[in-house]
């Protein structure tokens, strides 16, 4: 061979090396073909009966305890039945109050639509791209999501390569022919020709051989798996309320404080704990409304006997003595509302003696001391609507008998401590503006 021929048989193995190669690098995105699962039509399918409405899963009330559908049952009575004829008559807040509410399963609300998904939006566009919803799925007993986005794309850009590589192949073949036609007999200009054609029919060929091709070689080159996200287990973590909860409760608790506090807040002051070192309890208050920041309008803050209570705002006070089921309450007020706390053992403030009703305190000011535990013996009160409120009652010593007084006193009559299990702090907030929690500062 003369080195000339050699020069041109190294010349026409050029576009078809540059060819190949690239049909191999497109062979790749048919990896995702045939290794994917099964698509369904729809997201979450196996989810639907997680967003179904269910009734509330509380205690019936052993007492005769009525009231008529929509007739108020008061706030501190949220949570608690209504009626002691049904188990679906239940207590929940409206429209600033509490009514009488019916919330059995055929008067739940229906299942929550399946959320909308996001997908994948190109900056790019692929012609006859589709990209399918993720799928709910189980892999090696874990449940997760089972993602097919990245496969789709590929398999898109794929089809699309072949699509480019058939039209240059027709191109160049056309220019070959002309190039034929137009040679007038010279040799050279003939077989030059002649090559552009072979390698245009050449690259083509292997492009769509490709998938054959790599299959023969290895066949696992071809299997893509889909992309699966496992779900994140529960775990049990610390939250800002008191105790320790499991990982999906604080979370709910936690999410619901932090997203009420980009709501408005009616006290310029914030809301401080009305006993110092006490903690947010995350409890009925915030489950029973479905963590809803915009409906939860009373919480609980954790005490002990005889802490002191301080004024959570800046308004005038106002007590009451055996204020129904709250007990003894102490009441601050100002222009935008008023916090109303419960369980209250006495109204002694810093100098031994009681505030006058209507005077002004600023948020931190000594108004009382924490109740809440009702004497060994007491009767409770038939307004006393929850199931284990009979045996409330068991704390032993010398009972206090007016919170006025700065007695020496270890329980309270059931009418002073109010409906509880033992010491706590009970806030309502009423207001014409914002939020509950919106306020709160930890």
């Amino acid at each position: 061979m003369t080195i000339a021929s050699h020069r041109r048989s190294t010349k026409r193995l050029r576009p078809l090396a540059a060819t190949l190669a690239l049909s191999a690098v497109l062979a790749f995105t048919v990896a995702p073909v045939a290794g994917f699962a099964q698509q369904v039509d729809r997201y979450g399918n196996d989810m639907g009966a997680q967003y179904a409405g269910q009734p509330y899963n509380e205690p019936n009330a052993t007492t005769a305890y009525s009231f008529s559908l929509g007739e108020d049952c008061g706030l501190l009575n949220v949570g608690y039945s209504c009626n002691a004829n049904t188990k679906y008559f239940k207590c929940r807040p409206k429209d600033g109050g509490a009514t009488c509410q019916d919330i059995s399963p055929a008067k739940q609300q229906p299942a929550t639509p399946e959320p909308e998904q996001i997908l994948p939006n190109l900056s790019i566009p692929i012609p006859d791209l589709t990209f399918s919803n993720a799928v709910i799925a189980t892999q090696d007993g874990q449940a997760g999501i089972q993602i097919n986005w990245i496969a789709q794309w590929i398999q898109a850009v794929y089809r699309f390569g072949i699509g480019v590589a058939t039209v240059l192949a027709a191109v160049m073949m056309m220019i070959g022919g002309i190039q034929w036609l137009t040679a007038g007999g010279d040799a050279s200009k003939v077989s030059a020709a002649k090559e552009k054609i072979s390698d245009a029919v050449m690259g083509l060929a292997l492009s769509l051989g490709v998938f054959l091709i790599l299959s023969l070689i290895n066949p696992d080159i071809l299997n893509l798996n889909s992309l699966f996200v496992s779900k994140v287990p529960a775990d049990t973590v610390d939250s800002p309320f008191s105790g320790t909860m499991t990982g999906a409760n604080a979370a709910n608790c936690a999410e619901a404080v932090k997203a009420a506090q980009a709501a408005k807040c009616a006290f310029a002051e914030g809301i401080v704990p009305a006993s110092p070192g006490s903690s947010l309890a995350c409890n009925y208050h915030f489950s029973t409304l479905n963590y809803d920041y915009t409906k939860i309008n009373m919480v609980d803050y954790t005490g002990n006997w005889g802490s002191v209570i301080t004024a959570p705002i800046n308004g005038t006070v106002k007590y009451t003595k055996a204020d129904g089921i709250c007990g003894n309450s102490i009441r601050v007020i100002n222009s935008n509302g008023y916090i109303t706390i419960c369980h209250a053992k006495d109204f002694i403030g810093e100098d031994g003696k009681q505030l006058a009703n209507g005077t002004a305190v600023t948020q931190g000011t000594p108004l009382g001391h924490v109740g809440g535990r009702c004497c060994s013996g007491e009767t409770v009160p038939s307004s006393w609507t929850h199931p284990n409120a009979g045996s409330w009652c068991h704390f032993d010593g010398r009972a206090c008998n007016d919170p006025s007084s700065a007695e020496s006193c270890e329980c309270q009559t059931s009418a002073q401590s109010g409906q509880t299990s033992g010491p706590h702090l009970h806030l309502t907030y009423r207001g014409s503006t914002g939020y509950l929690l919106s306020c709160i500062k930890q």
